[in-house]
């Protein structure tokens, strides 16, 4: 059974956006901890 291109798509980007958004997160995450450092 093949799935459809569109689904493939959809599943890559949101995939994407997920490994986007936690990489952002870590980001200023570490940001953060930097500013707090003398």
């Amino acid at each position: 059974m093949r799935a459809p291109i569109s689904t493939l798509r959809n599943l890559y980007l949101f995939r994407r956006s997920q490994f986007l958004s936690v990489s952002l997160y870590s980001r200023s995450q570490s940001m953060m901890t930097n500013c707090d450092r003398p």
